[in-house]
């Protein structure tokens, strides 16, 4: 089947060659195929987005560091690749497309290993899917937990606890645990407040506690409680694996 191609700044009349013209046109492009400012693509310099290569990429995005490329690429021969930044958001970028890296928060979550729930049941309706897209993380990604929230329809959230290696639990008032855990993470922002009115957390202050800042808090208090029930888990289980390696000794 014949196929039709435009070269330099055509638009219109295409030009149509044989398949057999057409696989040799396409292997001549990927053979002198280069970045958009006109490096070479290599095995250390790869294009990592349409007609741009990684070292052209992290001049505009110093702030990044190649992961490295994610599975194989697609049916059309494109793939996509990892980067992250000094707080450990991931980043995507496609050869597909020519935008550079873009933050990715489900990409991320699932990086550092935190699961994310796929369905919720809202407290009135029928349940409902929770995409990828469009998360909202509060916390330290190299903690143990870290808040996740997500709109499930225009006005409404869905947030969770999200355990590393472990699950997650919905961060709602509704739970008992997480009410406290809710009041405990207010009470202590309530200390903050200034003699002028405003309540501060870290370089922000506000006349009101913010949502954000109370899940960043929770999520140190989470954090700090599941080390210590990880701890006290790997040294109930010490004992045991002592006596089975006891046991083979003998």
């Amino acid at each position: 089947m014949p196929e039709s191609i435009f070269l330099g700044w055509r638009t219109s009349h295409p030009l149509v060659v044989s398949d057999e013209g057409y696989a040799a046109i396409v292997a001549l492009i990927q053979q002198y195929r280069v970045c958009k400012n006109g490096c070479t693509f290599t095995e250390q310099n790869p294009m990592v987005a349409e007609n741009l290569c990684l070292s052209c990429l992290l001049a505009k995005q110093p702030f990044l560091t190649l992961v490295g490329p994610i599975g194989e690429p697609d049916e059309g021969g494109y793939r996509q690749f990892k980067f992250v930044n000094i707080q450990g958001y991931v980043y995507l970028t496609s050869t597909r497309y020519e935008n550079e890296a873009q933050q990715d928060s489900y990409q991320t979550l699932l990086h550092w290993d935190f699961p994310v729930p796929l369905v919720y049941q809202p407290p009135r309706g029928e349940k409902v899917q929770l995409y990828p897209s469009s998360w909202s993380i509060y916390g330290n990604l190299q903690a143990s937990v870290v808040v996740i929230e997500r709109y499930y329809d225009q006005k409404h959230t869905a947030t969770f606890l999200s355990y590393k290696y472990g699950e997650y639990r919905e961060l709602t008032k509704r739970d008992a645990d997480m009410k406290r855990l809710l009041e405990q993470a207010t009470d202590i922002l309530a200390e903050s407040k200034g003699d002028d009115g405003y309540y501060q957390y870290g370089d922000s202050t506000s006349r009101q506690i913010r949502d954000w800042w109370v899940y960043e808090v929770v999520s140190q208090i989470a954090a700090a409680v599941y080390d210590v029930k990880l701890r006290m888990r790997e040294a109930a289980l010490k004992p045991e694996q002592n006596s089975d390696q006891e046991a083979v000794a003998s």
